[in-house]
């Protein structure tokens, strides 16, 4: 019998900076028939009974783990840190080296924030993660690249297969409003009425397009690893990143610039204020295996951003493997300095998490969960009556 719910939604919660989990207890779902004080050769049902094709999906709210990692006067955060978002460092800390005595940089250090892994599932033989995919904090959330793994086999057989989106699919909103007046109009609007980028400051040198670029007049809100652009009428180019804080007068990049610097003057533009409004959103993710033809699908939003095929070419099924899972985390769990890379630490909100014993071709409801309870291998609602 399906439950009915009103009202605000309501999910299990991991705030940022948490070392939050849910752990499935291998031992506590399995009878030891044997009565050996072994239950891994005992007969197991559910997740741990099935074998071959399979379903997961989970609907889920991420947080943003980059926040400002850091900030300066002139690049001060807009929005402020909360439990949906993680909090940042002045610059003048890491100049002086203190760092590692705030909470937030040991919790989780600026430089393994762009890269964080956030573990939805965690079973030796199946994950599901979702991947940090930024090169820099400052304004600029998290956005997020969706993996998913599987173990095939045992011993020297194993075979271990990825499928990922290939680019960033939760993504932060991207955009300020026009101003008419403004200097840097002549880019326009994108196809929301929303500008894209704005003018930081411009060359006082022409002829350039090699590392070095030279002549800036400014290099107020310019940082590590930005993307910087010149333009073209109404259409934005990329000069490339820059590859260290830059000095009074000269940006160094990561490559040479593929745009040369045609004239005195030329405007540099960065991108406007990105907001994270991913986390007060909701996201379905799905993912299916056919054990018949080994094919690997990930859906987000019930749309395929990625499929593969298997690599394991012996007979064996897939199973599950037999030992503790977990919801929001990956097992070895730790505390302490850098424990969310280690735990690969979910932050956001879990709303319905589902597995089925069959492979789904389409995922249909997206606002809610609707397992067929006959195939239904587990089921978590995390919803409460609010009335």
């Amino acid at each position: 019998m399906y439950e009915i719910f009103a009202g605000k939604k309501r999910s299990l919660v991991f705030p940022v900076m948490c070392n939050g989990h849910v752990k499935i207890d291998y031992s506590d779902n399995i009878a030891d028939t044997s009565n050996d004080s072994d239950t891994t050769d005992d007969v197991g049902y559910g997740l741990w009974g099935n074998k071959g094709s399979f379903s997961f999906e989970a609907i889920i709210t991420p947080y943003d783990v980059n926040g400002h990692g850091t900030y300066t006067a002139s690049t001060l955060p807009a929005v402020p840190a909360s439990k949906k978002i993680m909090p940042a460092l002045d610059q003048s800390i890491f100049t002086a080296g203190t760092e590692d005595e705030y909470y937030n940089e040991a919790y989780l250090p600026r430089a393994s924030r762009i890269t964080h892994e956030m573990m939805l599932f965690h079973n030796s033989n199946f994950k599901i993660y979702l991947k940090n995919n930024t090169t820099h904090n400052e304004n600029n959330p998290a956005q997020y690249k969706i993996f998913a793994e599987m173990t095939i086999g045992t011993g020297t057989g194993t075979t271990t297969t990825t499928i990922s989106s290939s680019d960033s699919v939760i993504l932060p909103a991207h955009g300020t409003q026009f101003v008419y007046s403004d200097a840097d109009s002549v880019l326009g609007l994108n196809s929301k009425n929303r500008k894209l980028y704005q003018k930081k400051t411009t060359f006082t040198h022409a002829s350039q397009n090699s590392t070095d670029l030279l002549g800036v007049a400014s290099i107020t809100g310019l940082h590590a690893n930005q993307e910087i652009f010149t333009h073209s009428g109404q259409t934005a180019t990329s000069l490339g990143t820059i590859a260290s804080f830059p000095n009074s007068s000269t940006i160094r990049l990561n490559a040479n610039s593929p745009v040369t610097i045609s004239a005195v003057t030329t405007n540099i533009f960065i991108p406007t204020t990105k907001h994270a409004s991913y986390v007060d959103d909701t996201f379905h993710i799905g993912f299916s295996f056919n054990g018949r033809t080994k094919r690997m699908e990930l859906f987000l939003d019930g749309i395929e951003i990625a499929s593969g095929t298997h690599g394991f070419t012996g007979t064996q099924k897939f199973q599950f493997a037999r030992e503790d899972s977990y919801i929001g985390a990956k097992g070895g769990l730790t505390t302490g300095a850098n424990s969310a890379t280690t735990n690969k630490q979910f932050m956001g909100e879990i709303h319905e998490l589902c597995f089925s014993a069959v492979s789904k071709k389409s995922f249909g409801d997206l606002e809610t969960l609707k397992p067929d309870f006959e195939a239904t291998l587990m089921y978590l609602q995390f919803e409460e009556v609010d009335l």
